[in-house]
């Protein structure tokens, strides 16, 4: 048995309000949330030019943002030094890897740490809200040999 033949009219209508429904739903939708570049979700990359062994990067430290994340790449055997200077930080960077979250050590301001794999490594700089001086703009320089 044939099912009846839907007027060319209500058909229209029906498509209508189909994609008139589809578009609400995907206008209710939340925006996708853009990450804030140092988070530790959207860590600042610091990629060196060609040739180079160094790269330096500026930020902020502020009571409502005390931490900021970086991201860099390198191979194992290589030896980072990092540095900061501006507000009082602590020396210890937290420094995840390619390994686990452990990389395998402890990291120091302006220590030589040998990396144990080739990889992608994250790690934070953070206020030290202990000391005075802890918030203001800071430059760090990440060395890689």
């Amino acid at each position: 048995m044939d099912a009846p033949a839907i007027p060319y009219r209500k058909r229209n209508l029906g498509l209508a309000l189909a994609a008139t429904s589809l578009s609400m739903l995907a206008a209710a939708a939340p925006p996708a949330s853009a990450c804030t570049p140092g988070d530790e979700a959207c860590p600042i990359v610091l990629k060196m030019q060609p040739g180079a062994v160094s790269v330096t990067e500026s930020g902020d430290l502020t009571q409502s943002r005390p931490t900021i994340a970086f991201r860099f790449e390198a191979r194992a055997g290589q030896t980072v030094v990092v540095h900061v200077s501006g507000p009082a930080t602590k020396g210890q960077l937290p420094l995840s890897g390619p390994i686990s979250e452990d990389a395998g050590g402890d990291f120091y301001q302006d220590t030589p740490f040998k990396l144990p794999a080739s990889g992608v490594y994250t790690f934070t700089v953070y206020a030290n809200m202990m000391a005075d001086g802890a918030f203001g703009r800071f430059m760090l320089t990440l060395t890689i040999k």
